[in-house]
């Protein structure tokens, strides 16, 4: 049985899907973050990245500002 995630906060995105969502390739993705164009993400592990979902949508309604912006903003 799959536990059950009640708070929208609580849900994070692969690259992969993160990619999916913004219609771009996963390579960009990595440029984007690298580039400070993206949300921060979470570290989970050595090889473990995930971005907060409610982060990535909250950065797509600000008209996706730079990292830095997207921080001071929040």
């Amino acid at each position: 049985m799959k536990p059950e995630v009640k708070k929208k906060e609580a849900l994070l995105v692969t690259s992969k899907e993160l990619a999916a969502m913004l219609a771009v390739s996963e390579r960009t993705i990595w440029r984007m973050a690298k580039e400070g164009m993206l949300p921060r993400a979470i570290t989970m592990g050595k090889k473990s990245v995930r971005w907060k979902l409610i982060d990535i949508n909250d950065w797509i309604s600000m008209d996706c500002p730079s990292r830095k912006k997207f921080e001071a903003n929040n």
